[in-house]
């Protein structure tokens, strides 16, 4: 799948390599070095043991404390990495978000997606772990893997900006962004999702459950439109909101690009 991109995983959804993309000075990020994925609650022994094959030296859990306690994730017999992680939620939708959530149809739901993608970027808890996570990707001795619930909102948005930190093709980035459609079994996926977001937010609608176990290109472009509004420039957000200047920019990448 994806020339082996994607690792079909019984109880684990969108495990996948995000490495091996071209970079605009040269060179590609490296394969088997930067994985993602969705959490490992329902990880099977096949999969743990699929999972425990990879050294991994790192795992980035963009959860937070409610959600670790309510799904822990299994982890393979050996593991020896460290678990970085934040304890404040950052799973909630803003209170102005929550309302209407049975009655939407796709169109509304997609919309209400694009809106909360407009503010992930600057949520404190995720702007916590993407710090975390920028410092393991420069600092890891070996492989590391980043997830949250589904790993497509919070990891994709984070992966995203990696990417766009290394300088991928835009298309490369939307790219690997929507990889997370082809990366599951979107029908399946539902009942794990539904689950956890409506004993949250409520009863959802069919349709609007269906559009949450997915991605959108829309979703993505408002998170990075937003940026940019607010920050003026990629770099500039980097250096304000991540405390990334060139030289520690330099040094991340030099661990994770190769000729």
């Amino acid at each position: 799948m994806e020339d082996g991109r994607i690792t079909p995983l019984e109880g684990v959804h969108n495990f996948r390599d995000y490495g091996g993309y071209g970079v605009t000075n040269g060179g590609r990020l490296r394969k088997g070095l930067l994985f993602r994925s969705g959490q490992h609650t329902n990880a099977t022994d096949r999969d743990l043991a699929t999972i425990g094959a990879i050294p991994f030296a790192a795992i980035v859990d963009l959860r937070g404390g409610p959600e670790r306690a309510s799904y822990p994730c299994r982890r393979a017999p050996g593991f020896a990495g460290e678990v970085f992680f934040d304890d404040r939620d950052s799973a909630s939708l803003p209170p102005h978000l929550q309302g209407d959530l049975a009655s939407m149809n796709e169109d509304e739901m997609r919309e209400r997606m694009r809106e909360n993608y407009r503010g992930l970027p600057f949520r404190s808890s995720i702007a916590t772990m993407l710090k975390t996570y920028f410092d393991v990707l420069g600092k890891a001795e070996g492989p590391s893997l980043i997830h949250c619930f589904a790993g497509k909102d919070r990891t994709g948005i984070s992966v995203a900006l990696l990417h766009k930190l290394a300088g991928v093709h835009p298309d490369d980035i939307m790219h690997d962004y929507l990889l997370t459609n082809e990366a599951s079994d979107r029908r399946k996926h539902m009942e794990e999702i539904g689950e956890f977001m409506q004993s949250r937010w409520g009863k959802m609608s069919e349709a609007g459950l269906y559009v949450m176990s997915g991605v959108y290109p829309e979703w993505l472009d408002a998170a990075f439109d937003s940026l940019l509004e607010r920050c003026g420039s990629f770099d500039a957000f980097f250096a304000e909101r991540v405390g990334i200047d060139d030289a520690r920019r330099e040094a991340i990448l030099a661990r994770l690009i190769e000729s």
